[in-house]
């Protein structure tokens, strides 16, 4: 599946539940063990919600989902994986603001780039440029950033993907009022070195901190 080879040892998937008839939450857990006592994400009612999981995969190459109340829908979007003989290695970083769409940061990451400061419209996208900014090196493979959107004008979601890449029928941050609402996402960084954020629908202002980058051995 979205070139996962055999033999992986966990995935990271946002994992959304949309429709719940009750108050809930849901367990991702490697197929085939235990149930574990343990929410992987928590709803309260009919409205869209994410949350982003590492979740241990079985030998078998499953993961479970399980539901612990009334009904749900729920969809998964793969973000990325890990293997035994993995030569990928994480660097956490200070954590500073990459961009902002209401203003320009005051106290920005080092060498980080400005966006347009105005709400992202109905289809519209924004490039963040993340090579190079808060010394994360050229070639840099994926980047962990906090994504937050406030002051939507209605429901909408946004979607994190590599720049210059097709736009992936995923979505990264749901939202359903103005409220500001954050999400923990790892993207995949495009060969220029940059990100794409593109908002559904209505508008919203975005902006997203780094904390961190994978980059190869």
């Amino acid at each position: 599946m979205g070139g996962i080879p055999s033999g992986v040892s966990a995935v990271g998937i946002n994992l959304t539940g949309v429709d719940a008839s009750s108050a809930t939450y849901v367990t991702a857990y490697p197929d085939n063990t235990t149930q574990p006592l343990a929410s992987s994400l928590n709803l309260s009612d009919a409205n869209p919600a994410a949350n982003f999981q590492l979740v241990t995969v079985n030998s078998d190459g499953y993961i479970d989902l399980s539901n612990f109340a009334g009904t749900i829908n729920l969809l998964a979007d793969v973000q990325g994986y890990t293997a035994s003989n993995s030569t990928t290695l994480y660097t956490a970083t200070a954590p500073c603001r990459a961009f902002d769409t209401r203003s320009a940061p005051t106290q920005a990451c080092s060498l980080a780039q400005a966006v347009p400061t105005n709400p992202v419209g109905a289809g519209g996208s924004i490039s963040v440029k993340v090579a190079g900014v808060n010394n994360i090196p050229a070639g840099v493979r994926a980047v962990a950033i906090n994504l937050t959107a406030v002051d939507a004008s209605g429901s909408t979601y946004l979607t994190a993907y590599p720049h210059n890449t097709t736009q992936p029928l995923a979505s990264t941050v749901n939202l359903n009022n103005a409220n500001p609402l954050a999400h923990s996402i790892i993207v995949a960084v495009g060969t220029d070195g940059y990100i794409a954020i593109t908002n559904f629908a209505n508008t919203t202002n975005v902006l997203g901190d780094i904390e961190g980058y994978f980059s190869s051995s």
